[in-house]
C-alpha cells in the first residue's frame, strides 16, 4: 500500500535513495480550496503522485489530482457538480530566482517551484493545478436543441459583450419567455452582480 503524504511535505534527503509514491485523500482546507467565493469544495481532493531526485538537487512531482467543485450552473442557477482532474507535472527547483516572478517572468512559464533543498510542500502546486481545471463558465451541457437537462427548457446563448462587466451574463436576444420563473431568476442574478460591482 503507498503512504499517505502526511502534512503534504517530502523529504528531499529521502528520495536521493529512489522515487516515493504517495496516495491523496485529504480534506480540501488542506489545499486551502474552502474559501473560493464561487466554488464550493466539500469532496476530499484525492490522487496519487510520484516524487522522484533528477538531478542533483531538482525534485518532480508528477501523477493525477482529482475533486469535485459544485458551483450553480450559470443558465439555469441550480447546483453543479463538476470533477475537476488534473495532470501534475510539477518540478522543485533551489533556485532562488523563482522566489521574484516578477524580475523572473520566464522561470514561471512552466510550472516551476522553490523549495529550501530539505522538504518539498507539494500542495500550493496542486492547487492551482485544480484551479485551472475550473471552467470559465460553468453551465450544464444542453441537450439537442438548446434544451436545459435540468428544467428542460429551452434556453439562449450567454455572451459576456463589451458592454457587460466582468462576470455578468448577457442572455442576448432570447427574451425566455416560456419560462417567467427562470427570467425572474436571471434578473435577480444579475441585479446581484451590478450592485457588487
Amino acid at each position: 500500500m503507498k503512504p499517505t503524504l502526511t502534512g503534504y511535505k517530502i523529504e528531499a534527503e529521502r528520495l536521493r535513495h529512489g522515487p516515493m509514491d504517495f496516495v491523496l485523500a485529504e480534506d480540501p482546507k488542506v489545499f486551502d480550496l474552502q474559501d473560493d467565493p464561487e466554488y464550493r469544495f466539500e469532496d476530499p481532493v484525492r490522487g496519487a503522485i510520484r516524487a522522484q531526485m533528477v538531478g542533483s538537487d531538482t525534485v518532480l512531482v508528477t501523477g493525477t489530482v482529482h475533486t469535485v467543485a459544485g458551483v450553480a450552473c450559470a443558465r439555469c442557477l441550480e447546483p453543479l457538480r463538476l470533477t475537476l482532474r488534473a495532470d501534475v507535472h510539477v518540478t522543485f527547483m533551489m533556485d532562488e530566482r523563482l522566489l521574484d516572478p516578477v524580475a523572473f517572468p520566464e522561470l514561471h512559464e512552466d510550472p516551476v517551484f522553490w523549495y529550501d533543498g530539505e522538504m518539498v510542500y507539494p500542495a500550493e502546486a496542486l492547487r492551482e493545478l485544480l484551479l485551472l481545471e475550473l471552467p470559465t463558465v460553468a453551465a450544464c451541457e444542453l441537450e439537442p436543441g438548446d434544451i436545459c437537462p435540468i428544467r428542460n427548457v429551452k434556453v439562449g446563448p450567454m455572451t459576456f459583450g463589451p458592454n457587460s462587466p466582468a462576470g455578468r451574463l448577457s442572455t442576448g436576444e432570447e427574451e425566455f419567455e416560456d419560462d417567467q420563473s427562470f427570467k425572474g431568476q436571471m434578473r435577480r442574478l444579475r441585479e446581484q452582480l451590478d450592485g457588487s460591482g
